[in-house]
C-alpha cells in the first residue's frame, strides 16, 4: 500500500489549537499545494482573548 491509497487519518479532531498543531496543517495545506502547482504565502498568526476578538 502506498501513500496515495493509504487511509490518512485527520490531524486532529479536538477544539483545542496549538502552535505545533498549526505548524502540522500549514505544513499539509503546503504539501498540497505543491502538488497542485498553487502558490502559498507565509501567514501570520495572532493568538487572541474571546474579549480582543468583540
Amino acid at each position: 500500500m502506498n501513500a496515495s491509497t493509504r487511509k490518512r487519518e485527520p490531524i486532529s479532531t479536538g477544539s483545542e489549537w496549538t502552535f505545533e498543531l498549526i505548524r502540522q496543517y500549514d505544513k499539509e495545506i503546503a504539501r498540497i499545494a505543491e502538488r497542485y502547482a498553487l502558490d502559498t504565502y507565509p501567514n501570520q498568526i495572532e493568538v487572541i482573548t474571546a474579549e480582543q476578538m468583540m
